[in-house]
């Protein structure tokens, strides 16, 4: 009885167009399911963004528009570059610069 679960992680300029939405919601077909979207972070020197505010409440409202029921799981820490993924990019720019090589994940 629990409605399907589908994550969605959202990067700024490649899959946050109205066209990739509207792919999006073509798949939906009135399943009972949750949409949960997670922004990506943004970390500096990558080339994946994370959406502006002013985008992801237009998303919110065009996915309310088709009916589907939308949740934003947010990554904390944004502000100081703690998020999920966020440490790590900074622990191998310091490496780098510093000139000690990092190996592993």
């Amino acid at each position: 009885g629990y409605p399907i679960q589908y994550q969605w992680t959202l990067v700024g300029g490649v899959n946050d167009t109205d066209e990739e939405l509207d792919k999006l919601f073509s798949q939906w077909d009135g399943q009972y399911a949750v949409l949960n979207m997670i922004p990506v972070n943004s970390i500096e020197g990558s080339l994946f963004k994370r959406p502006d505010a002013k985008r992801l409440n237009q998303i919110e409202e065009r996915c309310r528009g088709a009916g589907i029921l939308l949740k934003y799981r947010d990554s904390a820490a944004q502000d100081v570059q703690g998020g999920c993924g966020q440490l790590r990019s900074r622990l191998i720019c310091k490496n780098q610069n510093s000139k000690v090589r990092v190996t592993g994940a």
